[in-house]
């Protein structure tokens, strides 16, 4: 997301694989863990079992050290908090009841405290994140949960997710007036065809987001469904337009059925996030950069057509001597690195200047004689350079071959055909002269002739009607 983005400095990804939203909540620091009972931390990394209950319910946890582990401190002491699984539960302890927000929990600390830590009953645990980084606070948030709470929360799995996203801006309130955040549902697998509990439950949870946060749910799992294979150019498998047609996630945009695959994160996912951050005013999309291409006037241009600095210096002078065309000269001198540029840089002072509009509406892409270039006009008579390639995929260039084999741009233009291959149009430069009034005709918009013009034909040209301009 951050390479997608002007403003976006850092992306930090706290997701822990297997949790529920409570557990997510309470890293975050917005769902808050408070001891029920006196409990003694040993001076050692032995794991203290202690009863809880969350502030918040329900609470949605994942039971089990390998799912739920939580960087917690607890009486001061760093260590690592886990929801016991009701068989390892002691007896006498409570075992986990999301709905009510009762909890066992193991402690384990990171290393031996230096002696006995006594630890009252009413003591609170408290995050290591929030601990050490107070600053995230003020960060954007995206808080996407409900895929582990739908498959083991039971009862719970809609309101727990709306609990725990409540805690998690409640959470950020208490550090910003307005916090930026936003809040998304689960993603669906291949097989959660409508009618299956998995489908109504990622509905259910999507429209209860929406509903608890109207200006700040967004729906991923739509736009994936609704725009991956598009966007990534996928054509359909049989098994994609039958979860399609079920209402569920297309194979072909995961790596497993359920998780999505790299290129849908990257090439679908993280652009939509950042759009919608945008729309927020929260931050800006980057532009992308436009290639620049090599160009070299002794290797593509008509021999003898290459110009001299001295030369476009002289007529960036012309221009100079225009009434009110001073400023415009000075910017052409300044970036006159090669005939192509000062070329270029006179047609825009003419445009600006000189009553030219016949001029340039014809002189829009005037043909610069290079490699991997195909010239010729455009259906509104102006000139204009295709790239050429060696497939279709871009839109602005012309294919080198087609999937048969064939060349797809003849040797010589066509009648109405508006390219003509390169070796054509260097034979034409090299054994035809320019016919007496075509810039006359050119002038008037009644030259349609599909022709080159070299170099010299362009700058002479353009000298011209500077000349004629500055009167």
């Amino acid at each position: 997301m951050v390479a997608l983005s002007d403003t976006l400095t850092e992306a930090i990804g706290r997701g822990v694989s297997g949790q529920e939203a409570g557990s997510v909540a309470i890293r975050q620091g917005g769902i808050v863990l408070t001891t029920t009972t006196d409990c003694t931390i040993p001076a050692s990394t032995d794991p203290v079992i202690v009863p809880v209950q969350a502030d918040v319910i329900p609470c949605n946890i994942r039971s089990g050290d390998s799912t739920s582990a939580m960087d917690m401190i607890l009486g001061g002491v760093r260590g690592t908090a886990t929801s016991l699984v009701t068989a390892d539960v002691p007896e006498g302890m409570p075992v986990a009841n999301r709905a009510t927000g009762v909890f066992t929990i193991k402690f384990i600390p990171d290393s031996a405290p230096a002696e006995e830590v006594a630890v009252p009953s009413g003591t609170a645990f408290i995050s290591q994140d929030v601990a050490d980084h107070p600053d995230w606070g003020d960060s954007l948030h995206l808080f996407w949960v409900g895929g582990n709470d739908s498959a083991y929360a039971g009862a719970t799995r809609v309101t727990g997710i709306v609990s725990a996203a409540q805690a998690v801006v409640n959470r950020l309130r208490t550090v910003v007036d307005e916090p930026k955040f936003l809040v998304a549902s689960r993603t669906i697998g291949k097989s959660e065809v409508e009618g299956t509990t998995g489908h109504d439950t990622a509905i259910a949870q999507r429209d209860a987001l929406a509903a608890a946060f109207p200006d700040n749910a967004i729906d991923i799992m739509g736009h994936v469904r609704d725009h991956g294979l598009d966007i990534l150019g996928i054509t359909p498998t049989a098994e994609d337009q039958a979860a399609l047609d079920g209402g569920s996630m297309p194979p072909s945009l995961t790596s497993d059925g359920l998780h999505y695959s790299t290129a849908t994160r990257e090439q679908v996912l993280a652009p939509f996030i950042v759009s919608e951050l945008a729309a927020r005013g929260w931050t800006t999309e980057s532009e992308e950069e436009e290639p620049a291409v090599a160009f070299t006037p002794k290797n593509d241009w008509k021999t003898g057509d290459d110009y001299t600095a001295a030369r476009m210096i002289e007529l960036e002078a012309a221009v100079a001597s225009g009434a009110g065309a001073a400023s415009t000269a000075t910017a052409a001198n300044e970036t006159a690195n090669s005939a192509a540029q000062g070329v270029a840089d006179l047609r825009e002072a003419v445009a600006a200047k000189a009553d030219a509009s016949s001029l340039a509406s014809k002189v829009d892409a005037l043909p610069e004689t290079q490699k991997n270039k195909i010239y010729g006009t455009g259906a509104d008579g102006k000139f204009t350079i295709y790239n050429y390639v060696a497939s279709g995929a871009d839109a602005n260039s012309v294919a080198a071959r087609s999937s048969s084999g064939n060349i797809m741009v003849s040797t010589t233009p066509a009648v109405d055909g508006h390219a003509a291959a390169k070796a054509y149009v260097d034979t034409a430069v090299d054994s035809v002269k320019t016919p007496a009034g075509t810039r006359a005709q050119l002038d008037a918009g009644t030259d349609t002739t599909v022709r080159a013009f070299s170099a010299k034909d362009i700058a002479d040209y353009v000298a011209a009607k500077i000349a004629a301009a500055a009167g």
